[in-house]
């Protein structure tokens, strides 16, 4: 008897489920250090789901670490949200540099042209096009089944890091526009906000007193900064957070990355611009509170994926004491003394800052 369709529906059901618990399982390894068998979970949990979600993938086999001079390899996102593909696309590449596979990597329209830049080992195109170059290749994969085979340890993560590259001629004439607000002071990036309400994020004030006492020049690197609360960096009628207007931070992700190039240094919270800042190989501080983060180490302030990149926990602390953590890092990081009574300095004049709503 055939299936009914409340039953086929049914059946679907509980496979999908089936493969987010193979996911939540392989995510759960990775945050502990497990890598190779996160990635075997991860690349079974995840390609499965694709697959129940876009049926059309089915039509193209599946890569098992297939290494065929010549043949054709699509790799797509199954699970990853953009911090996820910032981190490892580096990991298609490197297959392409120890394999013959001829390899294209399908991603969100606004990684193309940082990605193309970064690794001209592959073909990086827009995942809109992807069911046309599944019907054309031998082969598909995410990334993590990438990974199963050129990642299998975090020391082979760590030494194959590749960092992207940012615009130069972009990155240089940031870097010179925002020097010469700054004077004397180093450029801190900085991005405080989240919409995803399960994370405990510092109020906007500890930050603003942070930046105060680090006698900087704050550079905001917030996707929709008004929205976030901007016009809490008001401090005696000054905004002391500089906003580019020239640089949408959300969907301008090669923009972006020239903007943080352009800084000394950024301080952050779990993002795409965590992720971005890390994978560019730039100094980066990340700010996490005490709950569960399967993107990093569970047991220490190093990450494998991004050798410039430190975290520091809440570990229990009110904000204030971790952001004194934070300023030790940003002193050692860039040699200068921090002073807990600076003044406050007003931004500069010719700068095109955005003020509060």
């Amino acid at each position: 008897m055939p299936a009914t369709p409340d039953a086929s529906k049914s059946a679907r059901r509980a496979v999908k489920a089936s493969y987010q618990a193979i996911v939540r399982a392989g995510g759960g390894l990775e945050m502990l250090g497990v890598y190779a068998d996160a990635w075997a979970a991860l690349g079974v949990g995840g390609m499965g789901f694709a697959e129940i979600k876009d049926p059309a993938l089915t039509k193209c086999r599946r890569w098992n670490g297939e290494r065929k001079e010549g043949a054709t390899l699509v790799v797509i996102r199954a699970i990853r949200h953009v911090g996820g593909q910032i981190r490892m696309a580096r990991v298609v590449a490197q297959l392409a540099r120890d394999s013959g596979l001829r390899i294209t990597l399908c991603v969100e329209d606004r990684l193309v042209a940082l990605f193309a830049r970064s690794f001209p080992e592959i073909t990086v195109r827009s995942e809109n096009e992807k069911h046309d170059l599944l019907a054309a290749s031998d082969f598909w994969a995410s990334y993590e089944k990438v990974a199963q085979y050129v990642w299998p340890s975090k020391d082979r993560i760590a030494a194959t890091f590749h960092p992207l590259r940012p615009d130069t001629a972009q990155t240089d004439a940031l870097r010179a526009r925002y020097a010469g607000s700054a004077g004397q002071r180093p450029v801190v990036g900085v991005s405080w906000h989240s919409t995803n309400a399960d994370k405990q994020l510092p109020e906007v004030g500890d930050w603003r007193v942070h930046l105060q006492e680090l006698e900087c020049w704050g550079l905001s690197l917030q996707y929709h900064p008004e929205a976030a609360g901007l016009r809490h960096f008001e401090t005696e009628g000054q905004q002391i957070m500089n906003v580019d207007p020239d640089i949408d931070a959300r969907d301008d992700v090669d923009g972006l990355a020239a903007q943080i190039a352009a800084t000394d240094i950024v301080i952050t919270i779990s993002n795409t611009t965590a992720h971005l800042a890390g994978a560019l190989g730039h100094p980066c501080i990340i700010v996490l509170d005490d709950k569960e983060h399967l993107i990093w180490p569970r047991n220490s302030a190093e990450v494998c994926y991004y050798p410039s990149v430190t975290l520091v926990r809440k570990s229990g602390r009110p904000w204030p004491e971790v952001f004194r953590s934070v300023q030790a890092l940003v002193q050692a990081r860039l040699g200068y003394g921090l002073h807990k009574d600076a003044a406050v300095v007003a931004p500069s004049s010719d700068f095109g800052n955005t003020q509060p709503v």
